[in-house]
């Protein structure tokens, strides 16, 4: 995405089309797949109760320096939960964290979530400027209840080298086409990218404007977003 630049004719093209958190009405069974404007816990509440096949996501980026942002986990329990309420019975919740904040993590989630297994993956070098010599990520796969935590035994082997590679085998893993997934921080785009390759509904959020455009161009050198 970083090579991506706004220029007059995307901006005519993309910001007709952006849509705010606070323009979603769902209603019935059927969610319209799309991208929309606004903080992640504000667009979880919108979602209604039991309707997400899975949500997936990477809530922290480090900086330029290498260095990661400071974290309020009360905060982060609140959208964790928020999580939980929308998931259907069958459905799986994954967060992709830093591994210096795994364990944490892994607490706070254990307290709403049945946690299949942890996949980590080291951060190639040349993707960051980090501090210390072996960074890595880790992906923390859970279930909101027992039903499907022997259907997977290929979830707890080692990540592959490529973050998108193994996003990709996980939510392969976990859903099914026309599955509804859901990211609440879009960040780069990349799982929205991923998800519509595999052919799952997606809905995404992002409060960075911003950022949103440049997801939205693109996802339109690629797939686009589908109802």
């Amino acid at each position: 995405m970083e090579n991506l630049i706004l220029n007059v004719n995307d901006l005519n093209q993309y910001l007709p089309a952006l849509k705010s958190v606070e323009e979603i009405n769902y209603t019935g069974k059927h969610l319209p797949g799309g991208l929309f404007w606004g903080k992640a816990i504000d667009g979880l509440k919108t979602l209604p109760d039991s309707s997400i096949d899975l949500i997936i996501s990477k809530p922290f980026f480090y900086n330029n320096e290498g260095k990661l942002p400071s974290v309020d986990f009360e905060e982060q329990e609140i959208w964790i939960e928020e999580s939980k309420r929308s998931i259907n019975e069958l459905g799986a919740f994954v967060l992709i964290t830093p591994i210096e904040f795994s364990f944490t993590f892994q607490q706070i989630i254990e307290k709403h979530f049945t946690v299949q297994g942890r996949i980590n993956f080291p951060i190639e070098s040349n993707e960051r400027n980090l501090p210390w010599k072996k960074p890595s990520f880790d992906l923390l796969v859970c279930y909101k209840g027992n039903s499907k935590i022997n259907n997977h035994p290929d979830i707890k082997r080692e990540g592959k080298e490529s973050l998108n590679n193994t996003i990709s085998d996980v939510m392969n893993l976990v859903t099914h086409k026309r599955n509804l997934v859901v990211d609440p921080f879009l960040n780069q785009g990349d799982i929205a990218k991923i998800a519509h390759g595999l052919e799952r509904k997606f809905i995404g959020f992002e409060e960075d404007k911003n950022k949103l455009l440049m997801i939205m161009k693109k996802l339109n050198e690629g797939d686009k977003i589908n109802d």
